[in-house]
């Protein structure tokens, strides 16, 4: 069996709950390598414990730290006002 990014991706987005879009920002959204990675997760009730879960496996993985903001869709435009260089990383259809 093959398995694309893409059915990774939805499978960890559908155990988060309400998450509506995540975008990149930070040092490596204006192309900067750094040991530090920053996202910025847009939903309602996205499940923290998953979260935490996944990204302390995704940090032994890629050897990096990872931080995220969660904002809810209404903080959304104050979110990207705040980091213009954010880039959409995955959006809900």
């Amino acid at each position: 069996k093959h398995t694309g990014i893409d059915h990774v991706i939805d499978k960890v987005v559908s155990r988060l709950g309400g998450l509506s879009c995540a975008y990149l920002i930070g040092h490596f959204a204006r192309g900067k390598d750094h040991p530090v990675i920053d996202i910025l997760l847009v939903g309602h009730d996205i499940q923290k414990t998953y979260l935490n879960s996944f990204v302390k496996k995704a940090e032994k993985y890629i050897n990096r730290h990872i931080n995220y903001t969660i904002a809810s869709p209404g903080e959304l435009r104050t979110q990207l006002k705040m980091h213009p260089e954010a880039w959409l990383l995955w959006k809900k259809d």
